[in-house]
């Protein structure tokens, strides 16, 4: 649907009657998914005094989204103490059933639906209400307009949310914005605490950060305008996205291509600024139907489970991803050159 108004009311009529609300981010949520989900918490509670509960799986690895956690005193609770049942809403936010990253069980479907990646998912079309917008930057400015649109007010903690949820998700518009993200900027910042966002935004840091830096300069190859590195282990899954932007801001290098293993996971993350291709397409090819992946256009990501495969094998998947990533970006036989 396009009209913006019409969308709203589709999701007041699909939570009519309810009481109570499970809302789900993808796992080990960003700061665009924890907003997305306290906003629409905030929306069931205001407009039909449904009281919901925010879960999420894995871990809120990054200092920043710790920081905003704890400083916007955001209750969430694990994945694993939440109980479903058939008289709750279900809601998933900045993902979408069969997408990958979240832990909605198979069985359970989700009424509620709301992301901004592509590709759209079949499974996400049998949701009561969906509201999937890929040429947007952050599903924060999606629940801003929302509130905007249901002539709610907002409160400091929801707006200081959903703002630095835009403002981290589109890189300080650097990345994946359109005009609506700027909008909705701007629609917030009158109602930001300006002290809480300072400190969300400059968080202390322990040294290993500082040294898994050090591995991804360490670890890089360049081939042509292409640039990839290995960060092996890591603590925080995070750490793979961060590296590969961090990256990108090499002079001439015009593809980022980053992985790391979390958790019997492998996970890459990969950035561009190429306008011929979309990061979301290779992202999704890269692995064929041995994992997930998705994103956007300048921004995209995916990972492979790998709790049974030995160290060689490992390193034989990360060889063909490498190998089909340059392919995929057209790279492929170029020679490679070490950062370092």
């Amino acid at each position: 649907m396009d009209n913006k108004t019409t969308i709203t009311d589709k999701l007041m009529e699909t939570v009519k009657g309810k009481r109570t609300a499970i809302i789900l981010t993808h796992n080990n949520p960003d700061p665009d998914s924890i907003a997305g989900a306290i906003a629409l918490k905030y929306i069931l509670y205001k407009t039909k005094r449904i009281k919901s509960i925010i879960g999420y799986s894995g871990i809120i690895g990054r200092a920043e989204n710790r920081t905003m956690v704890e400083n916007l005193k955001i209750d969430m609770i694990p994945f694993s103490e939440i109980k479903f049942s058939k008289d709750k809403l279900v809601a998933l936010i900045d993902s979408q059933p069969g997408a990958g990253n979240n832990s909605l069980p198979k069985k359970v479907k989700a009424n509620i639906v709301i992301d901004h990646h592509a590709p759209l998912r079949v499974k996400t079309k049998e949701a009561a209400f969906c509201d999937v917008r890929v040429e947007y930057g952050s599903v924060s400015t999606i629940l801003t307009e929302y509130i905007s649109n249901l002539s709610l007010s907002f409160d400091k903690r929801t707006a200081t949310s959903l703002y630095y949820g835009i403002k981290s998700d589109i890189d300080d518009l650097a990345r994946n914005s359109i005009a609506a993200d700027i909008k909705g900027l701007q629609l917030l910042f009158p109602h930001i605490s300006m002290r809480l966002l300072t400190r969300i935004e400059h968080p202390k840091v322990p040294k290993e950060y500082f040294l898994k830096f050090v591995a991804t300069i360490n670890n890089a190859l360049i081939f042509s305008d292409v640039i990839i590195s290995d960060l092996k282990d890591v603590k925080n899954p995070d750490m793979v996205a961060e590296m590969s932007d961090f990256l990108m801001r090499m002079e001439n290098i015009r593809w980022s291509l980053c992985l790391g293993s979390f958790d019997n996971q492998l996970i890459f993350s990969i950035r561009t600024t190429s306008r011929g291709k979309w990061a979301s397409n290779i992202a999704t090819r890269l692995l064929g139907n041995r994992g997930t992946g998705g994103g956007h256009h300048k921004s995209a990501a995916g990972k492979v489970d790998i709790a049974n495969l030995s160290e060689k094998s490992i390193e034989n998947l990360k060889q063909s991803i490498i190998k089909r990533f340059l392919k995929l970006t057209g790279r492929e036989g170029v020679h490679a050159i070490r950062m370092v």
